[in-house]
């Protein structure tokens, strides 16, 4: 089993539909009503492509890691979408995983825009209660 990140988790990028994608001209100018780009996410197993139009040019994918011992219960499920309320994020991807009894996280996937405090959100974030730790990566269009 590797040990690179992109073995152990989701991979989240945003791309331009016109010069990322290669569909058939009907189902660009389907996502092409939503926005200009696409926020594509493909889970650890690879088993399956998710794509999400957006208007957005950038975008947050988070992964919080639940305390070992700690599951994705009470604790953790009512305070996350009050801290993802205050900020007013567009929610595009969310999973939440425990791959044994001591082993859980949750991911998301975000619209951003400017004016959000990442390192308010990252404390916020951290403050629910049994959260381990919180990673967050913006996403920026490819080339």
């Amino acid at each position: 089993m590797s040990d690179k990140v992109s073995d152990i988790e989701t991979l989240a990028i945003l791309m331009n539909i016109k010069k990322s994608l290669n569909f058939p001209e009907i189902v660009v100018e389907k996502l092409l009503k939503r926005g200009e780009n696409i926020v594509v996410v493909v889970p650890k197993d690879g088993k399956k492509v998710v794509m999400f139009p957006t208007e957005a040019n950038t975008g947050i994918y988070t992964r919080i890691d639940i305390e070992k011992g700690s599951q994705l219960t009470d604790a953790f499920f009512p305070e996350l979408p009050k801290v993802l309320g205050t900020y007013q994020l567009k929610t595009l991807f969310t999973t939440g995983v425990c791959l044994s009894s001591e082993y859980c996280y949750w991911e998301g996937v975000f619209e951003y825009r400017e004016g959000i405090s990442l390192d308010d959100l990252r404390t916020d974030l951290e403050g629910i209660k049994t959260v381990d730790s919180v990673k967050m990566t913006i996403l920026a269009p490819l080339a």
